[in-house]
């Protein structure tokens, strides 16, 4: 047996110990190395060292969510984002905004919010919180309340109202609406700079009195830009507010859900079925949704432009008439794939179930500030399914005419074959004594032959008529009682097209006798 390759020597960064759970780390496919992100604030620049209580934040199956990560990687490798927990063992924070090893690692109650780090900057690269006050040109706290914690009594004892997420923050710990883990997992840009999550938490000085009030925290959409100089102030851009303080009113301030964002962090598309976006930019440009009952809708903010449209309009001119969710963009950006189980986005795309569309030609506007509109589609064009139908009528002396149903232009054939009666003379030789005589006699054969044809052509879809009639060594047994019973072929031929058949039964009706035929024409 060959022997086993040797060992790789551990990559920078590489942990040397064994890890306690709910950490995060990098996978270096290629060179088949892992690396660990979400080490100690102390341990940045040497040997990294894993947060002993856990960094991130892993839901529960109690919380409906099922375990999994909640951690995202950009598109170029560059940055990590993540749901961290134990903040102040990862990143700068003052311990009376955000207190450490309070709760237990998987408490379903768990406080957090997002984490930000960028590998590709080395060994020594700060993680950096995405809403508090830890920039190093600012230091002062950032725009939305990560400590607040209302005062007064709870609905029961599950948590404060309130906390970027406490428990997934009202997500899924007794909340009418149970997200997917990627509703909680931050969404990066291609290059990492920019962060699309959701958070429970109010703006600082805004903090609601949730004495009396039920425990029905819902999120908002937020993007940060993590570019080096921006305070957090600077840096944060809410895509969303409440629409009214009854937390349980979906058209007021429903879930925001299933956030993403394109590539280079222009646009960020979420789902929610909220009907009211008191927040403005971005402003709602898209007629009002006043469905009821509320439905989750799809979305689209504009950061550039500062508008927010409504992507699931359907064809009839209403929103979409069930649930949308997981909007995911195309690498290029400017396509939006999402689900839906509407059944009036696309004509004929409904079965029941939830399906996948597409949102085409999703750009910045050329004119910052101003939102555009381009020019209506061509309405679709029907285009008839590739069949031939025919239906059979009684016509004038005689006649059969066929009305044939065309699907484009092209030549059309008919041709009827009855079961005819023929008769002739046969000459025979009878021996009479000894002399041989010539007799004749008939005889008579029923023979399958074509009695009539016709042909046409048709200039495009639509109905083509033929008529025939039996030709005249046939009219004769078209007279007699009953008619002649024919079967009909027509066939339709188009350039490049498979030919069509269709094959129908009648009968030739027997021929009304004219005036001139009873006279006698002599």
């Amino acid at each position: 047996a060959a022997a086993p390759p040797a060992a790789a020597p551990p990559a920078p960064g590489a942990p040397t110990t064994p890890t306690p759970p709910a950490q995060v780390a990098v996978r270096d496919v290629g060179a088949q190395r892992t690396r660990l992100v979400s080490q100690t604030r102390a341990s940045l620049g040497g040997e990294p060292q894993p947060v002993s209580d856990g960094a991130a934040l892993v839901p529960d199956p109690l919380d409906q969510v099922g375990w999994a990560s909640t951690a995202a990687i950009s598109a170029d490798g560059s940055t990590v984002a993540w749901m961290g927990i134990e903040i102040p063992a990862q990143a700068q924070a003052g311990a009376a905004e955000v207190p450490a090893g309070t709760t237990p690692v998987r408490s379903p109650r768990q406080y957090a919010e997002p984490l930000w780090r960028r590998i590709d900057d080395g060994p020594a690269a700060p993680t950096r919180r995405v809403t508090g006050g830890d920039d190093p040109d600012c230091g002062c706290l950032g725009p939305l309340a990560t400590g607040y914690a209302p005062q007064g009594p709870v609905a029961d004892a599950r948590g404060p109202e309130f906390g970027t997420f406490v428990a997934t923050g009202g997500f899924a710990g007794g909340s009418a609406i149970s997200p997917s883990v990627d509703s909680i997992t931050p969404q990066l840009s291609a290059d990492g700079r920019r962060v699309a999550f959701l958070s429970t938490q109010p703006d600082r000085g805004r903090e609601p009195s949730t004495v009396g009030r039920s425990f029905a925290t819902t999120a908002n959409a937020f993007v940060a830009d993590m570019t080096p100089g921006l305070t957090r102030t600077a840096a944060l851009t809410r895509l969303t507010d409440w629409g009214g303080s009854s937390f349980g009113d979906l058209a007021a301030s429903g879930q925001i859900a299933d956030v993403a964002i394109s590539p280079d962090g222009a646009r960020v598309a979420f789902t929610t079925a909220r009907q009211s976006f008191p927040h403005a930019p971005p402003a709602l440009t898209s007629q009002p949704v006043t469905q009821a009952p509320a439905r989750a809708q799809l979305y689209l903010a504009d950061l550039t432009a500062g508008t927010l449209e409504l992507v699931t309009r359907g064809f009839d001119d209403q929103p979409g008439d069930a649930p949308a969710a997981t909007p995911s963009f195309s690498g290029d950006g400017t396509t939006l794939a999402f689900a839906a189980a509407a059944s009036n986005l696309v004509y004929g795309a409904w079965n029941g179930v939830s399906n996948v569309f597409v949102r085409t030609n999703v750009t910045v506007p050329t004119v910052a500030g101003v939102p555009q509109t381009s020019a209506a589609p061509a309405p679709p064009r029907v285009t008839p399914s590739w069949r031939l139908d025919a239906d059979a009528r009684r016509g004038a002396r005689g006649a059969i005419v066929l009305d044939v149903a065309v699907p484009a232009a092209g030549s059309v054939r008919a041709s009827a074959t009855a079961a005819v009666t023929t008769t002739r003379l046969v000459t025979m030789w009878r021996r009479q004594g000894r002399r041989r005589v010539r007799v004749k006699r008939k005889r008579t054969r029923v023979l399958r032959r074509v009695v009539a044809r016709a042909r046409a052509r048709s200039s495009g879809a639509g109905v083509v008529t033929l008529t025939l009639r039996p030709a005249p060594a046939y009219r004769a047994q078209a007279a007699r009682r009953g008619g002649l019973y024919a079967t009909f072929a027509v066939t339709f031929a188009a350039p490049g097209r498979r030919p069509l058949t269709r094959r129908l039964q009648a009968s030739f009706p027997k021929a009304a006798a004219t005036r001139a035929a009873k006279r006698g024409t002599g």
